[in-house]
């Protein structure tokens, strides 16, 4: 595959190719991730190892279940996180010269590398987890035998969701790894998406979870922002990865 020189991600959801977005999403991390690399050479084929190996969950995976909320269709989930990168590159761009601020006031910078890696990562426990089970499924009415037209996904029960208080060792059937991953956060109850997906990554490509700086997994864990957590735990902790990861994500569901 050929470097390619876009930093963004087009795409016409009338149109939309699958095969040539996920194109599109490899050649801007071979361009991206490369530059963190002195720091982590591991980076780059941990992350498109991942990714490979997830390429039918992603092009199945819905963002959500009901129409009424953000990209509830198969593939969503990776348009989802297609648009996040963009909106993520779009937040951290230089600000223009603004005349009611001084010309030292500081601008937000992101990497591209952290950028690529939040919004591809943040809600990966939707493909499903560790045991093999999908986070989604077809919402098929009893009554009809048809898939809702208004709410075609809903969350499969054997999808091990953590929301259960945790004892030393772990919620049964969880992954071992997964579970003790979260219980080394100190989270005993309704875990949060980021944390989840964090959790997967973990248990199901440690050799990524290794290479994910600690800004990373903070703004992976509460891309959700004070919706994910109390807000207690995130006030005055808030960094620019993190913020633009919100903003991006927030936007993002809003963006069809």
């Amino acid at each position: 595959m050929s470097e390619n020189q876009k930093s963004s991600l087009t795409f016409d959801l009338s149109v939309l190719n699958l095969d040539r977005l996920w194109e599109d999403s490899a050649a801007i991390a071979l361009k991206a991730l490369p530059a963190a690399m002195p720091d982590r050479p591991g980076l780059l084929p941990a992350f498109l190892s991942f990714m490979d190996a997830h390429r039918a969950k992603w092009f199945t995976t819905p963002a959500s279940t009901r129409q009424s909320h953000h990209h509830a269709y198969r593939g969503g989930l990776f348009v989802h996180c297609c648009e996040v990168y963009n909106l993520m590159i779009a937040l951290s761009q230089p600000l223009a010269a603004q005349p009611l601020l001084p010309p030292s006031y500081p601008t937000i910078s992101i990497s591209p590398a952290s950028a690529l890696l939040v919004a591809f990562l943040h809600d990966v426990h939707k493909l499903g987890d560790a045991a093999g089970h999908d986070y989604y499924e077809d919402n098929v009415s009893i009554k009809t035998g048809k898939v809702s037209d208004k709410i075609p996904f809903r969350t499969t029960e054997d999808y091990l969701k953590v929301s259960v208080v945790y004892h030393d060792q772990g919620p049964p059937n969880l992954p071992a790894e997964q579970a003790q991953f979260l219980i080394n956060q100190g989270i005993l109850a309704d875990t949060p998406g980021g944390l989840q997906s964090l959790a997967y990554i973990h248990a199901t490509a440690p050799a990524l979870s290794a290479q994910l700086t600690e800004d990373e997994q903070f703004a992976i864990r509460h891309h959700d922002g004070a919706y994910g957590c109390s807000k207690y735990d995130l006030a005055g902790k808030e960094t620019p990865l993190m913020i633009i990861a919100h903003a991006a994500d927030s936007r993002g569901q809003s963006w069809e």
